[in-house]
């Protein structure tokens, strides 16, 4: 889950004051807020508010939860009901509650993928044989045709977020919380810059 601050939402029209009012930085939320936010009258996405930081007139910056991992495998789901190989199952995702494992305050939320076989790429590069290289290469490069037809491109590839198993040849890429959209010409090559980044020299 990625926490992202001073998120700048719109507010409905309100009188204007002279001097901006300050909210208080320091006071976490006892019940968050859901915001709900999308386009044409409908609902596509949403936040999770933790604090509000500043109101400067007609806005209002907040710190947010934004659960970018969800909503990337709904969108995967959308594009293909029926999944895809190098992707692992979403199963489900929510706020830890209660636990007899303490967990730090910045890892209250959990996310549930289907378990995979297989090592992290990072961790076998050096010993990978020409035909595994070329089986990781295609299979890869297939999931990144699936981005793109998407209409978005990983902010954050690498060897550690790819896994590998050496006896079946399947390849599953996960770890989706930073990802962007290519814009309105799908400007993201299919090179670049997930290939790039696994393919690259060393």
């Amino acid at each position: 889950m990625e926490e992202v601050d001073h998120q700048t939402g719109s507010e409905p029209e309100a009188p204007r004051s002279e001097t901006p009012t300050q909210v208080n930085e320091t006071d976490v939320l006892l019940n968050p807020i859901h915001v709900l936010f999308g386009s044409d009258g409908i609902a596509t996405d949403s936040v999770t508010v933790r604090r509000f930081i500043k109101r400067d007139f007609d806005k209002l910056s907040m710190e947010v939860i934004y659960d970018a991992e969800r909503t990337f495998y709904q969108r995967l789901h959308d594009h293909n009901p029926n999944g895809y190989r190098f992707f692992p199952v979403f199963l489900a995702s929510g706020e830890i509650m209660d636990s007899s494992l303490p967990f730090p305050r910045e890892l209250r939320d959990i996310v549930i993928l289907s378990w995979v076989n297989g090592e992290r790429v990072c961790d076998i590069w050096a010993s990978l044989q020409s035909s595994e290289f070329t089986c990781l290469y295609d299979e890869y490069r297939q999931a990144v045709v699936v981005f793109r037809e998407m209409g978005l491109y990983l902010q954050d590839p690498g060897r550690h977020n790819v896994f590998y198993d050496r006896e079946t040849g399947r390849v599953t890429l996960f770890d989706f919380e930073m990802y962007a959209s290519t814009g309105e010409n799908n400007s993201c090559s299919l090179d670049s810059p997930e290939i790039a980044a696994i393919f690259r020299p060393g």
